[in-house]
């Protein structure tokens, strides 16, 4: 099981570069923003599978390497969302216009993450960074509904809305008591799917932007 779970993380990755080339077709100075994205989602990502695949042969618990996946993933799904709709924009504006406001964005998450670690008791930091990470895939997959919409493919817009919803589902899962086997084989499928749904929709989206492309104007 714990083997398994760097499936979704792989196909998830493919998928987030997937759309890092939709957003150059429309903007080639997402380039630099999406390498750094993905590295930051990739990071987090694998540093939960390995965290699991650890406690799985050792039993030991590595609680930084948990506690860092919604900490990346709130920087990594800020810049996504940032890159995407940047990228709706068509615009072609200095480097510098595409780096200011998400640093902005992920500075404030971090510097509140922080001060809600050192400074505020319990897991407060880690609510945040879990809204942060929350608020932010949201915000990424809205505007990937709407890019798909303005592109005019219909079945990526299906299944980013399905994805949304069997996301949503997964968060009921992981409130659940129960901890045997059968489940958490249930919420690792539930986790794959989740995946291979968002990696469909993301390979029909960069198909009908390079076919716009194409197509002589």
């Amino acid at each position: 099981m714990a083997l398994e779970d760097y499936v979704p993380v792989i196909i998830s990755l493919i998928s987030f570069y997937w759309i890092t080339q939709v957003a150059r077709f429309f903007a080639k100075n997402t380039e630099n923003l999406a390498k750094l994205a993905l590295v930051v989602i990739a990071s987090a990502g694998l540093l939960k599978a390995t965290e699991k695949l650890i406690w799985a042969v050792t039993s030991e618990e590595v609680l930084w390497m948990r506690s860092s996946l919604f900490i990346l993933n709130s920087v990594g799904f800020t810049f996504m969302a940032w890159i995407v709709w940047y990228a709706q924009k068509n615009s072609q504006s200095e480097n510098g216009g595409i780096w200011r406001v998400p640093i902005a964005l992920v500075a404030s998450i971090l510097a509140l993450v922080s001060y809600a670690a050192f400074m505020l008791p319990g897991r407060t930091w880690f609510f945040i960074a879990l809204a942060a990470a929350s608020i932010a895939n949201i915000t990424m997959i809205f505007f990937l509904v709407k890019q798909s919409i303005k592109l005019k493919v219909p079945i990526s817009v299906g299944l980013y809305v399905l994805y949304f919803v069997v996301i949503l589902s997964m968060v009921f899962l992981s409130k659940s008591p129960s901890a045997t086997t059968h489940f958490e084989w249930i919420k690792q499928a539930a986790n794959t799917l989740a995946a291979i749904i968002f990696a469909v929709a993301s390979w029909n989206l960069l198909l009908r932007a390079k076919s716009n492309r194409a197509a002589p104007h």
